[in-house]
């Protein structure tokens, strides 16, 4: 599977065997989404679908939570 170029350093991507990893890399913020991360996800989820490998999608967020939901100040 070819990796799509993402705009941010703020969203982590591992694929392991049938599983791609994707870690919110934003602890100072709660993960809250920027406009640059939807569409680094968008991204990643289409490259998902269209990968033959990937079965599993699994989200996480680096420190105390996963997603605090939009950045409301982006």
């Amino acid at each position: 599977m070819t990796m799509p170029t993402l705009e941010s350093d703020l969203i982590l991507v591992k694929n392991t065997e049938s599983v791609m990893e994707i870690t919110l890399n934003r602890p100072d913020k709660l993960n809250a989404l920027s406009s640059v991360m939807y569409w680094d996800l968008v991204k990643l989820l289409k490259a998902a679908e269209e990968s033959d490998d990937i079965r599993v999608v699994l989200f996480s967020g680096e420190g105390k939570s996963v997603c605090a939901g939009n950045d409301l100040v982006d």
